[in-house]
């Protein structure tokens, strides 16, 4: 692939800056390198009692394709049943590296 320069402002040289970017979700690459390595709770998570995420469509995909097995049902959406994971997504954990589109979220009605 070609460099690119995260200095760069003009979108026709960083493609990050491109508007059709924002909040951008996996590419098919990325929801199988997640399919790939999800984590099997029985070797790896005993315990787990929360997954806390970044707000980002990505991260969100991510982590609902690789925690998969730790997903809420229906019938207890608010994690109120021993054994079910609880999940936060939080803006505080969020990607900002300010100029880069790729990391601003979408406004929630989105």
């Amino acid at each position: 692939g070609i460099p690119i320069d995260l200095s760069e402002t003009n979108p026709e040289l960083n493609p990050l800056l491109l508007p059709d970017i924002i909040d951008a979700p996996l590419t098919d690459k990325g929801r199988n390198q997640c399919i790939e390595q999800r984590i099997d709770k029985s070797k790896y998570l005993g315990g787990v009692e929360l997954i806390v995420v970044s707000p980002l469509v990505r991260a969100l995909e991510t982590a609902c394709i690789t925690f998969h097995d730790h997903l809420p049902s229906t019938d207890n959406i608010n994690g109120g049943e021993e054994g079910v994971v609880r999940w936060i997504a939080h803006e505080g954990i969020r990607e900002e590296l300010g100029l880069l589109l790729c990391n601003q979220r979408r406004p929630l009605k989105e």
